[in-house]
Protein backbone atom coordinates (compact mmCIF):
# COMPACT_ATOMS: atom_id res chain seq x y z
CA UNK A 1 0.00 0.00 0.00
CA UNK A 2 0.89 5.87 0.88
CA UNK A 3 0.26 10.04 2.45
CA UNK A 4 -1.90 12.45 3.82
CA UNK A 5 -2.80 15.19 5.74
CA UNK A 6 -6.28 14.38 7.34
CA UNK A 7 -6.60 11.30 10.14
CA UNK A 8 -10.33 10.51 9.13
CA UNK A 9 -8.77 10.05 5.04
CA UNK A 10 -5.56 7.83 6.50
CA UNK A 11 -8.23 4.97 8.23
CA UNK A 12 -10.20 4.48 5.26
CA UNK A 13 -7.89 4.79 3.15
CA UNK A 14 -4.81 2.06 4.01
CA UNK A 15 -2.19 3.46 1.55
CA UNK A 16 0.97 6.09 2.50
CA UNK A 17 0.91 9.28 0.41
CA UNK A 18 1.96 13.01 0.36
CA UNK A 19 1.65 16.12 -0.98
CA UNK A 20 -1.56 18.93 -0.88
CA UNK A 21 -4.70 18.13 -1.74
CA UNK A 22 -5.48 18.08 -5.87
CA UNK A 23 -8.91 18.78 -7.48
CA UNK A 24 -11.61 16.61 -7.25
CA UNK A 25 -13.32 13.94 -9.50
CA UNK A 26 -11.13 15.64 -12.59
CA UNK A 27 -11.34 13.62 -15.89
CA UNK A 28 -9.08 12.74 -18.53
CA UNK A 29 -8.66 10.62 -21.48
CA UNK A 30 -5.35 8.51 -21.24
CA UNK A 31 -2.56 8.82 -24.17
CA UNK A 32 -4.68 6.58 -26.75
CA UNK A 33 -8.01 6.94 -24.51
CA UNK A 34 -11.59 6.52 -25.39
CA UNK A 35 -11.97 6.34 -29.34
CA UNK A 36 -8.08 5.57 -30.08
CA UNK A 37 -6.60 2.81 -30.98
CA UNK A 38 -7.05 0.35 -34.46
CA UNK A 39 -9.25 -2.71 -33.60
CA UNK A 40 -6.41 -4.68 -36.09
CA UNK A 41 -3.68 -3.44 -33.98
CA UNK A 42 -1.94 -6.62 -32.88
CA UNK A 43 -2.54 -7.46 -29.01
CA UNK A 44 -0.32 -9.44 -26.89
CA UNK A 45 -2.86 -11.06 -25.04
CA UNK A 46 -0.69 -14.39 -24.48
CA UNK A 47 2.34 -12.48 -23.15
CA UNK A 48 -0.04 -10.07 -21.11
CA UNK A 49 -0.96 -13.95 -19.49
CA UNK A 50 2.50 -14.92 -19.26
CA UNK A 51 2.93 -12.06 -17.10
CA UNK A 52 0.15 -12.78 -14.75
CA UNK A 53 0.71 -16.61 -14.11
CA UNK A 54 4.38 -15.75 -13.16
CA UNK A 55 3.02 -13.66 -10.42
CA UNK A 56 0.45 -16.01 -9.42
CA UNK A 57 2.67 -18.13 -7.57
CA UNK A 58 4.31 -17.78 -4.48
CA UNK A 59 6.98 -15.59 -5.05
CA UNK A 60 10.79 -16.22 -4.49
CA UNK A 61 13.73 -14.42 -2.00
CA UNK A 62 16.02 -12.47 -4.19
CA UNK A 63 19.23 -11.16 -2.75
CA UNK A 64 19.19 -6.86 -2.91
CA UNK A 65 23.04 -7.07 -2.55
CA UNK A 66 25.79 -9.49 -1.46
CA UNK A 67 26.11 -11.06 1.82
CA UNK A 68 28.13 -8.85 4.79
CA UNK A 69 28.64 -9.13 8.43
CA UNK A 70 26.09 -7.46 10.15
CA UNK A 71 26.99 -7.67 13.80
CA UNK A 72 28.88 -4.62 14.03
CA UNK A 73 25.83 -3.19 14.37
CA UNK A 74 24.21 -4.93 17.01
CA UNK A 75 23.32 -2.81 20.19
CA UNK A 76 22.75 0.58 17.68
CA UNK A 77 19.66 2.29 17.91
CA UNK A 78 17.20 3.19 15.22
CA UNK A 79 14.47 6.03 15.49
CA UNK A 80 11.28 5.25 13.53
CA UNK A 81 9.06 8.14 11.70
CA UNK A 82 6.49 6.44 10.76
CA UNK A 83 3.16 6.96 8.99
CA UNK A 84 0.04 6.92 10.70
CA UNK A 85 0.91 4.56 13.06
CA UNK A 86 -2.52 3.25 13.27
CA UNK A 87 -2.92 2.37 10.18
CA UNK A 88 -3.16 -1.61 9.04
CA UNK A 89 -0.75 -0.45 6.13
CA UNK A 90 1.96 0.74 9.17
CA UNK A 91 0.70 -2.51 11.38
CA UNK A 92 2.12 -4.46 8.57
CA UNK A 93 5.26 -3.43 7.70
CA UNK A 94 6.04 -3.41 11.72
CA UNK A 95 5.26 -6.80 11.75
CA UNK A 96 8.20 -7.78 9.94
CA UNK A 97 10.76 -4.54 10.84
CA UNK A 98 10.80 -5.01 14.73
CA UNK A 99 11.23 -8.92 14.54
CA UNK A 100 13.91 -8.30 11.63
CA UNK A 101 15.65 -5.45 14.03
CA UNK A 102 15.47 -7.68 17.04
CA UNK A 103 17.06 -10.31 15.06
CA UNK A 104 20.01 -8.43 14.23
CA UNK A 105 20.50 -6.88 18.01
CA UNK A 106 18.79 -3.82 17.06
CA UNK A 107 16.73 -1.37 19.40
CA UNK A 108 14.11 0.38 18.00
CA UNK A 109 12.74 3.96 19.07
CA UNK A 110 8.34 4.50 17.82
CA UNK A 111 6.84 7.76 17.89
CA UNK A 112 2.94 7.75 17.90
CA UNK A 113 1.56 10.77 15.74
CA UNK A 114 -1.79 11.45 13.93
CA UNK A 115 -0.47 11.13 10.17
CA UNK A 116 -0.13 14.88 9.70
CA UNK A 117 2.76 16.29 8.18
CA UNK A 118 3.25 18.46 11.47
CA UNK A 119 3.31 15.20 13.79
CA UNK A 120 6.10 14.04 10.87
CA UNK A 121 8.38 16.67 11.74
CA UNK A 122 7.66 16.79 16.13
CA UNK A 123 8.88 13.21 15.35
CA UNK A 124 11.98 14.00 13.21
CA UNK A 125 13.05 16.55 15.40
CA UNK A 126 12.55 14.43 18.71
CA UNK A 127 14.84 11.49 16.68
CA UNK A 128 17.61 14.11 16.14
CA UNK A 129 17.39 15.47 19.59
CA UNK A 130 17.67 11.16 20.96
CA UNK A 131 21.17 10.73 18.49
CA UNK A 132 20.02 7.47 17.11
CA UNK A 133 22.10 5.52 14.94
CA UNK A 134 19.64 6.06 12.24
CA UNK A 135 16.09 7.26 11.23
CA UNK A 136 13.44 5.74 9.00
CA UNK A 137 11.01 6.91 7.29
CA UNK A 138 8.55 4.07 7.80
CA UNK A 139 5.54 3.69 5.88
CA UNK A 140 6.09 6.58 3.65
CA UNK A 141 6.47 10.13 5.04
CA UNK A 142 7.49 11.30 2.00
CA UNK A 143 10.76 12.59 1.79
CA UNK A 144 9.85 15.64 -0.22
CA UNK A 145 8.03 17.10 2.75
CA UNK A 146 10.62 16.48 5.33
CA UNK A 147 13.79 18.13 3.23
CA UNK A 148 14.62 20.87 6.14
CA UNK A 149 14.67 17.64 8.82
CA UNK A 150 16.44 15.25 6.26
CA UNK A 151 19.41 17.73 6.51
CA UNK A 152 19.81 18.58 9.39
CA UNK A 153 19.95 14.59 10.34
CA UNK A 154 22.61 14.67 7.93
CA UNK A 155 24.53 17.51 9.43
CA UNK A 156 24.34 15.76 12.38
CA UNK A 157 25.52 12.61 11.16
CA UNK A 158 22.53 10.77 11.54
CA UNK A 159 21.98 8.62 8.27
CA UNK A 160 18.34 8.29 7.16
CA UNK A 161 16.77 5.47 5.21
CA UNK A 162 12.94 5.58 3.65
CA UNK A 163 10.93 2.51 2.95
CA UNK A 164 7.94 1.80 0.54
CA UNK A 165 9.00 4.69 -1.58
CA UNK A 166 9.03 4.93 -5.50
CA UNK A 167 12.83 5.24 -6.56
CA UNK A 168 13.52 7.94 -9.47
CA UNK A 169 14.98 6.11 -12.21
CA UNK A 170 12.07 3.51 -12.25
CA UNK A 171 9.45 6.47 -12.31
CA UNK A 172 8.43 8.13 -15.62
CA UNK A 173 10.04 11.17 -15.92
CA UNK A 174 8.32 13.85 -14.37
CA UNK A 175 6.15 12.19 -12.15
CA UNK A 176 7.66 12.52 -9.40
CA UNK A 177 8.69 15.00 -6.57
CA UNK A 178 11.89 16.23 -7.16
CA UNK A 179 13.17 15.80 -3.95
CA UNK A 180 11.61 11.99 -3.85
CA UNK A 181 14.92 10.38 -2.49
CA UNK A 182 17.30 13.72 -1.60
CA UNK A 183 19.29 13.35 1.59
CA UNK A 184 18.36 9.79 1.97
CA UNK A 185 21.54 7.44 2.50
CA UNK A 186 19.28 4.38 1.39
CA UNK A 187 15.85 3.47 0.04
CA UNK A 188 14.11 0.49 0.12
CA UNK A 189 11.68 0.64 -2.60
CA UNK A 190 8.04 -0.24 -2.72
CA UNK A 191 7.45 -2.78 -6.14
CA UNK A 192 5.41 0.25 -7.89
CA UNK A 193 7.00 -0.98 -11.82
CA UNK A 194 5.56 -4.19 -11.61
CA UNK A 195 2.56 -3.68 -9.83
CA UNK A 196 1.08 -1.02 -12.73
CA UNK A 197 2.51 -3.21 -15.19
CA UNK A 198 0.83 -6.37 -13.73
CA UNK A 199 -2.84 -4.39 -13.37
CA UNK A 200 -2.77 -3.45 -17.22
CA UNK A 201 -1.66 -7.33 -17.91
CA UNK A 202 -4.27 -8.95 -15.50
CA UNK A 203 -6.67 -6.85 -17.52
CA UNK A 204 -5.26 -7.53 -21.05
CA UNK A 205 -4.99 -10.88 -20.52
CA UNK A 206 -8.81 -11.59 -19.19
CA UNK A 207 -10.36 -9.22 -22.03
CA UNK A 208 -7.72 -8.81 -24.57
CA UNK A 209 -9.08 -6.09 -27.24
CA UNK A 210 -11.77 -5.51 -25.37
CA UNK A 211 -10.53 -3.77 -22.25
CA UNK A 212 -12.50 -0.53 -22.00
CA UNK A 213 -10.75 0.85 -18.20
CA UNK A 214 -12.09 3.49 -15.99
CA UNK A 215 -8.72 4.18 -14.19
CA UNK A 216 -9.13 5.66 -10.54
CA UNK A 217 -6.22 7.96 -9.19
CA UNK A 218 -5.42 10.36 -6.35
CA UNK A 219 -2.46 12.85 -8.35
CA UNK A 220 -1.22 14.13 -4.69
CA UNK A 221 0.30 11.43 -3.65
CA UNK A 222 3.48 11.44 -5.01
CA UNK A 223 3.38 7.52 -6.62
CA UNK A 224 0.38 8.23 -8.48
CA UNK A 225 1.17 10.05 -12.05
CA UNK A 226 3.92 7.28 -12.23
CA UNK A 227 1.34 4.55 -11.98
CA UNK A 228 -0.78 5.62 -13.87
CA UNK A 229 1.73 6.62 -16.94
CA UNK A 230 2.88 2.88 -16.46
CA UNK A 231 -0.14 1.66 -16.81
CA UNK A 232 -1.09 3.29 -20.04
CA UNK A 233 2.64 2.44 -20.86
CA UNK A 234 1.71 -1.35 -20.63
CA UNK A 235 -1.88 -1.16 -22.27
CA UNK A 236 -0.65 0.38 -25.63
CA UNK A 237 3.01 -1.55 -25.86
CA UNK A 238 0.59 -4.87 -25.55
CA UNK A 239 -2.95 -3.91 -26.23
CA UNK A 240 -3.16 -0.65 -29.03
CA UNK A 241 -6.72 -0.50 -29.29
CA UNK A 242 -7.04 -0.59 -25.40
CA UNK A 243 -9.22 2.25 -24.21
CA UNK A 244 -8.68 4.49 -20.95
CA UNK A 245 -10.43 7.13 -19.38
CA UNK A 246 -8.55 8.75 -15.73
CA UNK A 247 -10.51 10.32 -12.66
CA UNK A 248 -8.83 11.97 -9.90
CA UNK A 249 -10.55 12.02 -6.68
CA UNK A 250 -8.10 13.49 -3.97
CA UNK A 251 -7.38 10.84 -1.00
CA UNK A 252 -9.35 13.67 1.93
CA UNK A 253 -12.03 12.99 -0.70
CA UNK A 254 -12.42 9.41 -1.09
CA UNK A 255 -15.01 9.02 1.59
CA UNK A 256 -16.99 11.25 -0.01
CA UNK A 257 -16.90 11.20 -3.63
CA UNK A 258 -15.11 8.43 -4.76
CA UNK A 259 -18.39 6.17 -4.68
CA UNK A 260 -20.38 9.01 -7.03
CA UNK A 261 -17.42 9.85 -9.46
CA UNK A 262 -17.08 6.03 -9.94
CA UNK A 263 -20.90 5.88 -10.25
CA UNK A 264 -21.08 8.89 -12.95
CA UNK A 265 -18.24 7.60 -15.03
CA UNK A 266 -19.71 4.21 -15.70
CA UNK A 267 -22.87 5.93 -16.47
CA UNK A 268 -21.31 8.38 -18.65
CA UNK A 269 -19.79 5.26 -20.22
CA UNK A 270 -21.78 2.07 -20.54
CA UNK A 271 -18.79 0.28 -22.26
CA UNK A 272 -16.18 0.47 -19.92
CA UNK A 273 -15.40 -2.72 -18.67
CA UNK A 274 -12.51 -2.66 -16.06
CA UNK A 275 -12.51 -0.19 -13.06
CA UNK A 276 -9.04 0.19 -11.52
CA UNK A 277 -8.31 2.23 -8.86
CA UNK A 278 -4.17 2.16 -8.36
CA UNK A 279 -4.54 2.03 -4.76
CA UNK A 280 -6.70 -0.82 -2.55
CA UNK A 281 -7.17 1.74 -0.34
CA UNK A 282 -9.54 3.12 -3.15
CA UNK A 283 -12.15 0.45 -3.38
CA UNK A 284 -14.59 0.05 -0.35
CA UNK A 285 -15.80 3.58 -2.06
CA UNK A 286 -15.35 2.25 -5.46
CA UNK A 287 -17.16 -1.31 -5.09
CA UNK A 288 -20.37 0.56 -3.57
CA UNK A 289 -20.41 3.24 -6.74
CA UNK A 290 -19.93 0.07 -9.17
CA UNK A 291 -22.77 -0.89 -7.64
CA UNK A 292 -25.13 2.27 -7.49
CA UNK A 293 -24.43 2.14 -11.32
CA UNK A 294 -25.82 -1.43 -11.54
CA UNK A 295 -22.59 -2.54 -13.12
CA UNK A 296 -21.92 -5.16 -10.50
CA UNK A 297 -21.16 -8.57 -12.35
CA UNK A 298 -20.79 -6.39 -15.76
CA UNK A 299 -17.20 -4.90 -15.39
CA UNK A 300 -14.41 -6.44 -13.59
CA UNK A 301 -11.93 -4.42 -10.98
CA UNK A 302 -7.92 -4.77 -10.30
CA UNK A 303 -5.86 -3.09 -7.90
CA UNK A 304 -2.57 -2.54 -6.11
CA UNK A 305 -1.09 -3.37 -2.39
CA UNK A 306 -2.79 -6.69 -1.25
CA UNK A 307 -4.81 -5.27 1.92
CA UNK A 308 -7.10 -7.13 3.82
CA UNK A 309 -10.44 -5.53 2.27
CA UNK A 310 -9.53 -5.98 -1.03
CA UNK A 311 -8.35 -9.68 -0.60
CA UNK A 312 -11.65 -10.43 1.53
CA UNK A 313 -13.79 -8.68 -1.44
CA UNK A 314 -11.71 -11.46 -3.87
CA UNK A 315 -12.99 -13.90 -1.28
CA UNK A 316 -16.31 -13.21 -1.42
CA UNK A 317 -16.67 -12.54 -5.37
CA UNK A 318 -16.84 -8.79 -5.24
CA UNK A 319 -13.52 -7.55 -6.83
CA UNK A 320 -11.57 -9.48 -9.45
CA UNK A 321 -8.09 -9.50 -8.36
CA UNK A 322 -5.35 -7.33 -6.78
CA UNK A 323 -1.64 -7.11 -7.22
CA UNK A 324 -0.34 -7.65 -3.79
CA UNK A 325 2.76 -6.76 -1.61
CA UNK A 326 3.67 -8.62 1.37
CA UNK A 327 4.46 -5.51 3.88
CA UNK A 328 5.85 -7.81 6.64
CA UNK A 329 8.33 -8.68 3.72
CA UNK A 330 9.09 -4.83 3.39
CA UNK A 331 10.38 -4.48 7.06
CA UNK A 332 12.52 -7.11 6.71
CA UNK A 333 13.79 -5.34 3.48
CA UNK A 334 14.21 -1.89 5.50
CA UNK A 335 16.59 -3.30 8.54
CA UNK A 336 18.60 -5.02 5.26
CA UNK A 337 18.96 -1.54 4.27
CA UNK A 338 19.35 -0.08 7.85
CA UNK A 339 21.89 -2.71 8.52
CA UNK A 340 24.01 -1.66 5.59
CA UNK A 341 24.11 1.86 6.20
CA UNK A 342 25.26 1.29 9.80
CA UNK A 343 28.32 -1.35 9.31
CA UNK A 344 29.40 0.76 6.29
CA UNK A 345 28.00 -1.40 3.36
CA UNK A 346 27.03 0.58 0.20
CA UNK A 347 23.48 0.26 0.14
CA UNK A 348 21.09 -1.28 -2.58
CA UNK A 349 18.43 0.02 -4.27
CA UNK A 350 17.67 -2.95 -6.15
CA UNK A 351 13.83 -3.88 -5.79
CA UNK A 352 13.39 -7.08 -3.85
CA UNK A 353 9.84 -7.40 -2.82
CA UNK A 354 7.54 -9.14 -4.82
CA UNK A 355 4.36 -8.81 -6.09
CA UNK A 356 1.69 -11.58 -5.70
CA UNK A 357 -0.92 -11.66 -7.91
CA UNK A 358 -4.30 -12.35 -5.74
CA UNK A 359 -7.90 -13.29 -7.76
CA UNK A 360 -10.07 -16.21 -7.22
CA UNK A 361 -7.45 -19.39 -8.58
CA UNK A 362 -5.46 -18.34 -5.59
CA UNK A 363 -6.86 -16.47 -2.69
CA UNK A 364 -7.60 -19.51 -0.80
CA UNK A 365 -3.74 -19.59 -0.01
CA UNK A 366 -3.84 -15.97 1.55
CA UNK A 367 -6.51 -17.70 4.35
CA UNK A 368 -9.98 -18.14 5.49
CA UNK A 369 -10.73 -14.67 6.33
CA UNK A 370 -7.27 -13.77 3.97
CA UNK A 371 -4.40 -12.21 6.06
CA UNK A 372 -2.32 -9.44 4.09
CA UNK A 373 1.07 -10.79 4.90
CA UNK A 374 -0.23 -14.80 4.22
CA UNK A 375 0.14 -16.61 0.98
CA UNK A 376 4.17 -14.96 0.13
CA UNK A 377 6.02 -18.00 2.17
CA UNK A 378 8.77 -17.34 4.41
CA UNK A 379 11.80 -18.15 2.75
CA UNK A 380 12.66 -14.18 2.92
CA UNK A 381 13.32 -14.64 6.32
CA UNK A 382 16.10 -16.94 6.08
CA UNK A 383 17.01 -15.58 2.77
CA UNK A 384 18.06 -11.97 4.90
CA UNK A 385 19.32 -13.78 7.87
CA UNK A 386 21.91 -15.55 5.97
CA UNK A 387 22.68 -12.51 3.64
CA UNK A 388 23.34 -10.73 7.36
CA UNK A 389 25.68 -13.88 8.58
CA UNK A 390 23.56 -14.41 11.13
CA UNK A 391 22.48 -17.64 9.88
Amino acid sequence: MQRRTLQTARVTAFLCATALAAGCGSEEEAGGGSGSGSASAKVDQAGAQKAVDAARAVPEFIAPGPEFDASEAKGKRIALVPDYPSLPFIKEINSGLLPAAKQAGLTVDDCQNDGTVGAWVKCFNQAIASKPDAIVLNGSPSPSQLQPQINAANRAKIPVIANHVPLDEEFPPGTLPKTNQTGLAASAPGPFPLGAKLMADYAIAEDGDKVNALIMTANEAPASRGLVKMIQDEMKAKCPPCKQTVVNVPITEWATKLQSETRTALLRDPKITWVIPIYDGMMQNVLPGIQSAQRKGKVKTTSFNGQGFALNAIAEGDMTSTMGENLEWTGWSTVDRVLRVLVGEKPTEKQDTPIRVWDEKNISEAGDPPVPTKGYGDAYQDGYLALWGLK
